[in-house]
């Protein structure tokens, strides 16, 4: 395998075993490209001749990338569309579907199902692809976009076998009428940065955040007059952990269940410093530290727990 340096750099910011969102992940790439470690022309090019390769060995990339914990799991066509997935369009931003081609394409998913497909039918991902480009509409779709469809809310969705970085198998819901209007791709992206203002911070910003999440790196204290009235848990989490990072991603999936509580999420690069935000003793507990406010009482809910069905059912109990 030539050297391929700079897409070799690229794709190892997106190591399974970091458990880095993608927001962060091409955030390295987009601070060692402007520090010059990575050359964007030559980055793109050696993009393009990999995926114009039809004899590529993509295994071969994964295994000295780190790409995947079990790179075996997966063929090559399979590493080829995840890597499409995650440099496509950040290189070629020209390209980018539009909001308007993904909810036709969402929409027209759903169609498939209904038309083709018993109510259980588990359905691969790659069959679904098939027959989407025998369609003028979508002849010339590329498979990599189905990664961005949000099919939480209309199908169930299974892995194939221990294929996690996969798409996997989808079975549909039953939907109303009514909701087939609600079709929304806005998800909510996470972007963390050091703050170069503030020692042993970090800058956290929440794309598209729901409602009832709000961000409050700058804020210090739990005593804060934002905090005097209603129903609060703050997510005071370490922001160099990719766990933790991890665990705030899927949250989002999760606040919207939960329309009386008000989230707020702070990161931290010293543990120590969570401390000072509250009066709750939390000196030492392992990070996310988790807490509850209402009429002015705080309490522990948790701390280190990493699961959010865990904390979803301490969540209910509230």
């Amino acid at each position: 395998m030539e050297d391929l340096k700079n897409l070799t750099r690229s794709l190892s910011a997106f190591r399974e075993d970091f458990w880095l969102p993608f927001e962060c992940s091409i955030g390295i790439i987009q601070n060692e490209i402007n520090t010059g470690i990575i050359n964007f022309t030559e980055l793109k090019n050696e993009f393009e001749d990999c995926i114009n390769n039809t004899n590529f060995n993509w295994l071969q990339l994964a295994k000295k990338t780190k790409l995947f914990i079990e790179p075996n799991n997966y063929s090559n066509i399979e590493i080829c569309n995840y890597v499409k997935w995650l440099l496509y369009d950040y290189i070629f931003p020209d390209r980018i579907l539009k909001d308007e081609y993904i909810s036709e394409l969402l929409q027209e998913i759903i169609k498939i199902f209904e038309e083709h497909f018993a109510l259980n039918d588990w359905v691969k991902s790659y069959v679904i692809y098939e027959i989407l480009i025998s369609k003028d509409r979508f002849r010339n779709l590329e498979y990599y976009n189905l990664w961005k469809m949000d099919f939480r809310k209309f199908f169930e969705q299974k892995q194939i076998g221990d294929k996690e970085r996969e798409i996997g198998f989808l079975r549909r819901m039953i939907i109303r009428v009514d909701d087939k209007k609600k079709i929304s791709f806005k998800e909510p992206k996470i972007i963390l940065r050091d703050n170069v203002e503030l020692e042993n911070y970090f800058s956290l910003q929440i794309e598209n955040a729901p409602q009832n999440v709000f961000v409050i790196d700058s804020i210090e204290s739990e005593e804060n007059k934002m905090f005097s009235k209603g129903n609060w848990i703050f997510i005071l989490f370490a922001g160099y952990s990719g766990p933790d990072i991890k665990l705030v991603h899927e949250l989002m999936e999760v606040v919207g269940d939960y329309p009386n509580l008000n989230f707020a999420f702070k990161p931290y690069m010293d543990d120590d410093k969570m401390q000072t935000f509250t009066s709750v003793n939390i000196y030492r507990k392992v990070p996310p530290v988790i807490l509850h406010k209402k009429e002015n009482k705080t309490t522990l809910v948790c701390n280190r727990l990493k699961s959010k069905e865990k904390i979803k059912e301490l969540l209910d109990k509230i």
